[in-house]
Order: structure tokens, then sequence, then C-alpha cells
């Protein structure tokens, strides 16, 4: 009887073990997975926002007609907002195309905006000097790839902790 409830203790660790280890690898997998469709949708979006930069000042403002430009971005505005929301509103389609304006050529934008999220184009706006924009997609790669580290080593931690935990 004593072996039978010994032998019934060790299955349940072993099952444990397995839950929990399965578990942190699909955890790793679910989180993984939720950055890439992350890292896509702000990629998508920010490439989305250029077009849109692109088509307002080459189309429509085609760079000068000053009031008669600010008149049809209100308007867009306007209609834009009540179909898709807050993110279309006047200033926002303002910094759509300072972002064409700044950057002009389509490839970089699809290139970096893999790496930097629409609220970091944001920052670079304002920035005028090419190296200086170049020194912060720089930096802002070092610092991700020093974050996506950081968070390897946590999910390991978290993986041994989870197996000694329920070795003892």
């Amino acid at each position: 009887m004593i072996k039978l409830i010994k032998k019934e203790h060790k299955n349940e660790k072993q099952i444990s073990l397995a839950a929990n280890q399965l578990f942190v690898e699909l955890q790793q997998l679910i989180i993984k997975t939720k950055k890439q469709v992350s890292s896509q949708v702000n990629s998508a979006l920010t490439q989305l926002y250029w077009y849109i930069g692109k088509q307002i000042n080459n189309e429509l403002l085609k760079d000068q007609r000053a009031q008669y430009g600010q008149a049809i971005v209100k308007m867009l505005s306007k209609k834009l907002t009540l179909e898709f929301g807050k993110g279309f509103q006047e200033k926002s389609l303002r910094r759509m195309i300072q972002f064409h304006q700044v950057f002009t050529e389509f490839e970089i934008v699809a290139t970096v905006s893999r790496q930097l999220s629409w609220s970091h184009f944001i920052l670079l706006l304002p920035i005028k000097d090419p190296l200086a924009q170049e020194f912060y997609l720089h930096i802002k790669a070092q610092l991700q790839h020093k974050l996506h580290q950081v968070m390897a080593s946590r999910l390991d931690i978290t993986k041994d902790q989870s197996r000694i935990h329920h070795e003892s």
C-alpha cells in the first residue's frame, strides 16, 4: 500500500513537471507570436500612414495652394475620423504628410518600419539632420537587441525555476 502511494506521488510530480515545462514552452510561443503580430501590425500601419501622407501631399496639395490644401485636409480628417476613428484627426493627417516629406523613399520606410513603430517615427519627424536620424535608428536597434536578450534570459530563468520547484 505504501509503495502504491509513493508511486502515485511520483506520477503526480512527473505530471506536474511535464505540465509546467509544456506551459513554459507554450508561454514562450504565445509571447513570440504576439510580438510578431504586433510588429507586423505596426509595420503595416506605419506604411499606411506613409501612403496617406503621400496621397494627400502629391495628389491633393501638390505642395501649393495652402488655403485650398488646408480645407481639403480638414474635410478629409472629418470624413476619415467619422469612418475610422480619432487616429485620422487633422493633426494626425498633418503628421502623415510630414512623414512622407521627411521620408520620401518608401523602401526606407518599409525596411525601418519593421523595427520602429509609428510613435518612433513621430519622434524622428522634427529631426532634420539625416545623421541624427540615423544615430537614433542605430541606438534604437541596439536597445531593442538588448531588450530581446534580457527577455530571453528571463524566460530561461523562469524555466529553470519551474523545473527546480517541481523537482523538489
